[in-house]
């Protein structure tokens, strides 16, 4: 059976970035039910329009950028490979209190369901 969700390695593009923000990968917990897979990724003092959060299939890409005052920007940045299984135009995210919350709700036909016994 084809995995929900993996980790990719990083990107092969470089990307400009002023000398002084440094890019880390947040740390992430990854949960999976019947019905979706949840992402949680810690993404402290950033605000949810400095959150970017793309789906290239396979390839889902999360960035953002924390500044704090008197500090050095911080750039987040994860990347997953999706499966097939999941269903791309559902999916969801939300951030509260520095923790990013992606839903990955499974495609219909991969959802378990109960099959009716028929009989006399």
């Amino acid at each position: 059976m084809e995995q929900a969700i993996t980790q990719s390695g990083p990107s092969s593009a470089s990307v400009e970035q002023p000398r002084s923000t440094r890019t880390v990968e947040p740390s992430v917990d990854i949960y999976e039910n019947d019905h979706e897979v949840l992402v949680l990724a810690d993404l402290p003092a950033v605000n949810r329009e400095a959150v970017d959060i793309q789906l290239d299939p396979p390839e889902l890409t999360i960035v953002a950028t924390s500044e704090l005052a008197g500090t050095a920007p911080i750039r987040y940045e994860r990347r997953f490979r999706v499966g097939s299984t999941i269903d791309p135009n559902r999916i969801e995210a939300e951030l509260e209190d520095g923790v990013l919350r992606v839903h990955l709700p499974k495609a219909e036909p991969y959802r378990p369901r109960k099959i009716a016994v028929q009989g006399g």
